[in-house]
Formats: structure tokens, sequence, C-alpha cells
């Protein structure tokens, strides 16, 4: 494995021959496919690479506290990064993250 992904943002797209949703990158092309009654892990899947960079932003914005962890005080303190946390979460889950 090389350690790099498809870039995002990758959409969900139910499929026209079956019970599947299809997961795609920006062109149109094939990430993955997912039962529909999992339509869940289909937005999961699909908010992966949001979720990556917004874990990156969040592990620099803050450091680390004595155990390794980000630093949760920095990120309460970045109204704008933790309203992109709050954004990959709803992507990922479908629901509205309020702080």
């Amino acid at each position: 494995m090389s350690g790099k992904h498809t870039p995002g943002p990758w959409s969900i797209d139910p499929d026209d021959g079956g019970p599947w949703y299809c997961v795609r990158e920006p062109g149109g092309g094939w990430i993955a496919q997912v039962p529909e009654p999992d339509s869940a892990d289909a937005r999961l899947i699909a908010a992966a690479p949001e979720l990556l960079e917004v874990l990156r932003a969040v592990a620099a914005a803050g450091g680390q506290d004595r155990h390794g962890f980000a630093n949760a005080a920095a990120l309460q303190d970045d109204d704008a990064l933790s309203h992109r946390v709050r954004a990959a979460i709803g992507q990922a889950t479908n629901q509205e993250v309020t702080p």
C-alpha cells in the first residue's frame, strides 16, 4: 500500500443496477460499493477524506497532552476548527452536530 488515497470529496450515489450505494471520487470513479441497508457505512466511507483532514488539523492545532492525545482545550478555543470537526462528523453520520 502506498499510503496515498484518492483525494476527496467523495460522494454517494445509488447504483442503478442493483441494491447498492456507490461511493465515488470527484471524477465519478468507483471507490466502494455498500449494500443498500448499510447506507450509514457508505456515508462514513464517503466522509473519510474530510475526517482525515480535520483530524490532521486538530492534531496540528493543539499539540498533545502528556498522554500523547490532541489537546482538546485548543480545539475549544478555535471556532473555525471546531466548526470543521462538527461538519465532518455531520457528513459521516448524516446528522447535524451542535456545540
